[in-house]
């Protein structure tokens, strides 16, 4: 491949890249990070803010977050600069496709894999998102790039890249690990056994210090993450069907699923559990269902080779025809250039280059152990996508193959070769069944991320745009129905909420508790208890309707009873932040004030943006009487952050900034956000009493077991 053509190439995939990705800017399905991409962002904005070595074993592999953290620190955390990154890395990649397809099948061969590169439409897509996946494919072009410079006269650093590369690659997309073999016996094959030391020199230059991270936070030496024995159980369960299934339905989101697994390990075995034992659970869960019925097993393989192999981009929290419907360059591109196109051009292709060299087969075997390390687990179109790389050197010399034969009219020669690859058509056509419809899922999801926002109008339009699309989509209505709560229409949440109740049973716990809450702020208590009731008898663990009990509870002042209720919530859902404030409240009503300091610390904990438990922690930690549950630097860090989060539009957090300043003997800045605080809001008595402290040179304290009105 020229020059020209090298640079013709990376021009059009990097138009066809950053226009799509400006095309989508003004969309929600942009600034809104769904599934795995939300975990990431909340990952990477807490690295950017200096937890940079973390407190727990990876669940994840970890690169990706890093990488995102780096953009945040440069740019704030806004999701542009990471995309435009992740589209001109793959802008590249796709020049690199085509250089090294030019040696294995011709210069025809290259330019057609260069420019299939630039047009697949998935991978576009996969370019815009923000997820691990587009950092996979560029790390992957780059490894078998370097691959194909290497020779024996090689300088020791490319055989040393190789390495590091690798472990980039591992560090991003752990299934990658199965490439290791093969571009080990290659460079051994090209480069000799030397240059295997180096390359495995710099693979352990950078898994190792992650092993030995996770073994000091976890106890088990793990060059990655700790989340294979879950996938495993998640491929091959009882309810496994191919696709990704949540352990506990309605919690598909990674920190459910961590928690989910944890919990359920835990109750199992009687004991708390490292990640790895977690791990090790769900793995032998698996090997057991496995064993129990081989059958099964082999039938679920068999499915889940022709979902690999099927032409549609199977989704998980998004779906690819979502972005078709936004984008005019997706809709078109993705009508012809897709895996459908890609993978019967990518077996003729193997006709033409079989025999080849030594590289030519790196690339089979590479794309064929990924898909294998796929199908134990289940089948998404990210995961899919790490094929597509190593299948369109050969996609593009398919289509050499195809003008060859045209030109030379040799088409009895190409009889053979055309029907295999016409049979492999119509594998990756076969209309393959799958829950529910894709619009109206991503649809759902996004109406459920916003709700978690409080955008409660925009969750509105997109559950109702999800109701249009699938009628009896009752995740969707549910979604539609809380929407509507939140938004004070309490007849039309209800209205909603018993048609979801008439669509099925999928929510009926679920909405049985909203109903109850809905009762309940129409100040009919009674029926709230009734619904809240009927919820319980069908789950009882079920965490909104023992949140609901808790504050119906604590209204009534069953105190005992109202800590019992949120206490079976947090056992269900761990990160239920409004329940474990809610449940340190009780307990500083019941004088257990160091109880309550833990449930806040640990909130804050595991959702350091809980503004409602910063401003408590930071009050209680800088005005209470006891000289040893005070903390001033604690105080004022809680409140600083609250104050941030709040865009100092909130008077109480003024005022607990104030109190931190004067517990720290900073008397003067106490009063001056005193001040701030009477011009946002009311001016409660305390606050005169504490102003006079304050110019007496004294801090402010406070009985912390008054109700949140009395202090």
């Amino acid at each position: 491949m020229s020059r020209r053509d090298f640079s013709l190439v990376i021009a059009l995939a990097f138009a066809l890249r950053w226009a799509a990705i400006f095309e989508l800017a003004g969309s929600d399905l942009a600034l809104v990070p769904l599934g795995d991409a939300r975990g990431y962002v909340d990952w990477a904005r807490g690295i950017a803010a200096g937890d940079w070595m973390g407190s727990e074993v990876f669940y994840q592999a970890p690169l990706y977050p890093y990488l995102l953290a780096l953009c945040f620190r440069v740019a704030g955390d806004g999701f542009l600069l990471p995309r435009l990154l992740q589209a001109t890395a793959g802008a590249l990649a796709c020049g690199w496709i085509g250089k090294w397809t030019t040696p294995m099948a011709g210069v025809s061969a290259g330019r057609a894999a260069g420019v299939l590169a630039a047009v697949y439409a998935p991978w576009i897509w996969t370019d815009g998102l923000l997820q691990k996946t587009s950092v996979a494919l560029a790390l992957t072009v780059l490894l078998f790039a370097l691959c194909e410079r290497l020779r024996p006269d090689s300088k020791p650093w490319t055989a040393f890249s190789i390495g590091a590369i690798a472990a980039c690659l591992v560090l991003t997309r752990e299934n990658a690990a199965v490439l290791l073999l093969p571009c080990a016996w290659f460079i051994a094959r090209t480069a000799g056994r030397k240059k295997v030391v180096l390359a495995a020199s710099g693979l352990a230059l950078l898994l190792l210090p992650i092993g030995f991270r996770n073994q000091r936070l976890g106890g088990s030496f793990l060059p990655t993450a700790s989340n294979v024995g879950v996938n495993l159980y998640i491929g091959n369960g009882p309810g496994a069907d191919g696709f990704y299934v949540p352990l506990q339905s309605g919690r598909g989101h990674t920190d459910y699923e961590q928690e989910d697994a944890r919990t359920l390990a835990e109750q199992e075995l009687g004991r708390e559990l490292t990640p790895s034992e977690v791990s090790a659970f769900f793995g032998s869960a698996a090997c057991r269902e496995i064993a129990a019925d081989p059958s099964r097993f082999a039938g679920l393989l068999g499915r889940k080779l022709l979902l690999f192999l099927n032409e549609r981009e199977y989704m998980d929290a998004v779906a690819f025809e979502a972005y078709q419907d936004e984008s005019v360059i997706l809709g078109t591109l993705g009508t012809f250039f897709r895996f459908g196109l890609i993978f019967p051009l990518a077996v003729l292709g193997l006709w033409r280059c079989a025999r080849r060299n030594a590289f030519t087969l790196l690339l089979a075997l590479g794309a064929g152990l990924l898909a294998l390390s796929v199908l134990p687990f289940f089948v998404t179109g990210r995961f899919r996508m790490g094929v597509v790389p190593l299948l369109l050197p050969f996609a593009g010399a398919g289509v050499a193959s195809l003008l060859e034969w045209r030109r030379e009219a040799r088409w009895k020669e190409a009889a053979l070769p055309l029907s295999v690859a016409a049979g492999m058509a119509v594998v990756a056509f076969l209309p393959l069944r799958s829950s529910g419809d894709p619009l109206a899922t991503t649809y759902t999801n996004l109406a459920s991320e916003l709700l978690r926002q409080e955008s409660y109008e925009r969750a509105e339009a997109w559950a109702t745009r999800a109701t249009e699309v699938e009628v009896e989509n009752v995740d969707a209505l549910y979604n539609l129905g809380l929407a509507l709560k939140f938004q004070g229409r309490l007849q039309d949440s209800q209205r909603i909420f018993g048609e979801s109740l008439k669509k099925g049973e999928a929510y009926a716990a679920d909405v049985w508790a909203e109903l109850g809450s809905l009762y309940a702020m129409q100040k009919d208590p009674q029926e709230a208890r009734r619904a809240i009731a009927r919820s319980l008898s069908l789950d009882p663990g079920n965490a909104a309707a023992n949140y609901y009990l808790g504050l119906l509870s604590r209204q009534a002042g069953e105190l005992e009873k109202a800590a019992e209720a949120y206490e079976i919530a947090l056992q269900r859902r761990p990160r239920f932040s409004q329940a474990r404030h809610n449940l340190a409240h009780v307990l500083l009503a019941q004088g257990r004030v160091a109880d309550a300091l833990r449930h806040l610390q640990d909130t804050v904990d595991r959702a350091p943006d809980f503004l409602p438990s910063l401003n408590l922690l930071g009050l209680l930690l800088s005005t209470h009487p006891d000289d040893a549950l005070r903390d001033g630097p604690a105080a004022l860090h809680h409140a600083e952050r609250a104050l941030e989060l709040s865009r100092e539009h909130d008077a109480d957090v003024h005022a607990t900034r104030a109190f931190a300043l004067a517990e720290l003997g900073r008397f003067e800045e106490a009063l001056e956000s005193l001040r701030n605080a009477r011009m946002k809001g009311s001016e409660p008595a305390r606050w005169d009493e504490a102003a006079s402290l304050f110019r007496a040179g004294r801090p402010f304290r406070t009985d912390p077991t008054a109700s949140p009105q009395d202090r």
